[in-house]
């Protein structure tokens, strides 16, 4: 694996539709590559320009940019991390440049919400509590709770037995926290058991939501690595998802509509939110205002 420093220009990109994604309004990524391996990562498509998402690039200025970008903005909007590589990748916790982040977040009290597969993140637990105090809420992805299989498709993330305890740790803290169930591989995940496995497990850990998408994506660059991982993995599934979805940007499971109706009353049993319209937002979780000419001007 290479490691390169870089100094970023910018770091925030704006998210064009918050209400679909936990009120997120911009997103910001301190590293471009990844450690953890998962074969199905969307980020390995060609559109996005990473070269090899082996190789780790650190933007090594970002907490400086960040700090400079946030004190411009004047209404306080949700600033998310995460969405295309993990901020709690095995590399920070020598380099610490997400620790850095938080810090400029709390400096300035943004609301914050960050998606991740590691327990890495209980690192920083004394910093979530401080920004929580604005607004925090926390994705930890999870696809199964498989451990045979998790071992094959995310071959250097946590186990999902440690996620599990980092969403039992962060909601006992009081911080708002759920699940991306997602993607749900068909042919491999899309069934009864893996659902109600860990509709029951996240649940029970104390997590507030899980979101889910019975899908996942095959652009060109992530389509080739992903199918030959799988083939490695579980020989002949290459040829059933060539056979079934042949140059489809996006396989969702033959039985979408049935497991989601399966789902959705895993769910309602366990009293647990599974609609984005429904998770807490930091929007959502202030009392109402009357919004100014400036506030729709930002």
């Amino acid at each position: 694996m290479k490691v390169e420093f870089v100094d970023a220009k910018s770091i925030l990109v704006r998210n064009s539709n918050p209400a679909d994604w936990f009120g997120v309004c911009y997103n910001i990524n301190v590293y471009r590559g990844c450690q953890h391996g998962c074969i199905y990562c969307d980020s390995r498509s060609d559109c996005y320009g990473i070269e090899n998402f082996s190789d780790l690039i650190i933007k090594r200025n970002a907490a400086e940019l960040l700090d400079k970008e946030l004190a411009k903005k004047r209404k306080k909007v949700t600033i998310a991390t995460g969405s295309m590589s993990d901020p709690y990748i095995p590399a920070e916790k020598r380099i610490r440049l997400t620790e850095k982040v938080l810090k400029v977040i709390l400096k300035h009290k943004f609301p914050f919400h960050i998606i991740t597969k590691s327990d890495l993140i209980l690192s920083d637990l004394d910093l979530l509590l401080e920004i929580n105090k604005v607004f925090l809420s926390i994705s930890i992805t999870i696809t199964t709770c498989n451990h045979f299989i998790a071992n094959k498709i995310e071959p250097k993330a946590p186990s999902p037995e440690q996620r599990m305890r980092a969403i039992e740790v962060l909601s006992q803290a009081g911080i708002y926290t759920g699940v991306l169930f997602q993607p749900v591989l068909p042919y491999l995940l899309d069934n009864e058991t893996n659902i109600k496995e860990t509709v029951y497990s996240v649940a029970s850990a104390g997590a507030k939501y899980i979101i889910p998408w019975f899908a996942v994506s095959m652009r060109k660059g992530q389509k080739e690595y992903f199918l030959d991982q799988l083939d490695l993995g579980f020989p002949g599934l290459k040829e059933r998802y060539l056979s079934t979805y042949k140059q489809a940007y996006t396989c969702s499971s033959l039985y979408s509509k049935e497991l989601y109706k399966y789902f959705e009353e895993e769910c309602k049993k366990h009293n647990i939110v599974y609609k984005m319209k429904d998770v807490l937002t930091y929007d959502k979780s202030k009392p109402y205002k009357q919004m100014t000419l400036w506030d729709l001007l930002q």
